[in-house]
């Protein structure tokens, strides 16, 4: 699960997103068919336990909203952004919580209607890497050792 920030260098990051902790969402041809949470274990290891369980077959894509937000830091053998510790949540305002839940919501359920195209105040959006990326040598304009 590598993601992208950026598309070209200086700016160009990526991060290995297996290890995440969130919310994640299956998409089957009919729209979203299956909400997960991602506590204890990273998205990447739910996602490959729904390949052999009952949703097997059932999904053919995924979003996901991660609580662990990626450090400037990189791993020094893979140049690779690392992960900072899963969030700890203080006593927030509502309003804000209800907003961030909105904004959630839209974005996972794709609804194009809704006038407030709403967006995580403190989140960042990180692209998928896409094979035809690498083959068009991403991973090496970054620096990454994949």
């Amino acid at each position: 699960m590598l993601g992208r920030h950026g598309y070209n260098m200086p700016g160009l990051k990526m991060a290995d997103f297996r290890d995440q902790r969130g919310i994640y969402v299956l998409y089957g041809n009919y729209g979203p068919h299956y909400v997960g949470l991602a506590r204890d274990r990273g998205i990447g290891d739910r996602l490959k336990d729904h390949l052999e369980d009952r949703h097997d077959g059932a999904w053919d894509r995924f979003s996901w909203f991660g609580f662990r937000r990626v450090l400037v830091s990189r791993d020094s053998s893979t140049q690779l952004s690392s992960l900072a510790s899963p969030a700890t949540l203080g006593s927030g305002d509502v309003s804000s919580v209800i907003a961030d839940m909105e904004a959630l919501l839209i974005k996972a359920m794709g609804l194009g209607q809704n006038w407030n195209d709403m967006n995580f105040p403190n989140g960042q959006e990180w692209a998928q890497v896409t094979r035809l990326d690498i083959e068009n040598g991403m991973s090496e304009r970054a620096g990454v050792n994949l």
